[in-house]
């Protein structure tokens, strides 16, 4: 009996769209991943505390710096330097956020302090939702 290779290709064709597409939709049904809206839960309510950012890895694989502020509001800043682009890092004892690529600085809202950015950290979309932070990446 001979098979015709054309509907073998075909079928093997579908075949490798559908399993394309199924990986493509694992990453949103991960419990960790973003929720409706594009939000993505960073942790709770209590991981967090005033004054102080906790740096958070988002399940892209980048990172922000999340704090709980005065008001009970959250915070939630990118940990990219608007200068190159390098990882900026907290430090609690100058409650200010470092660029170690050009010395570039930001103060805890996020404003250029010093250094050669220009421009602030970018600011992110929080909100609370059953005892959890949501970021909005």
């Amino acid at each position: 009996m001979e098979m015709n290779s054309d509907v073998t290709r075909r079928g093997f064709l579908k075949t490798l769209t559908m399993a394309g597409a199924a990986v493509a939709v694992l990453p949103l049904l991960s419990p960790s991943a973003r929720a409706a809206g594009g939000f993505e839960k960073v942790g709770s309510v209590g991981d967090f505390t005033v004054g102080d950012f906790k740096k958070v890895t988002l399940s892209d694989g980048g990172s922000i710096y999340v704090t709980k502020q005065s008001d009970g509001k959250f915070l939630a800043l990118s940990s990219r330097c608007t200068h190159k682009g390098c990882e900026v890092l907290w430090s609690p004892g100058g409650h200010q956020f470092k660029c170690p690529c050009h010395g570039g600085r930001f103060d805890a809202a996020g404003k250029n302090a010093g250094g050669p950015p220009q421009t602030p950290l970018p600011e992110l979309t929080t909100k609370v939702e059953g005892g959890s932070v949501l970021v909005q990446p």
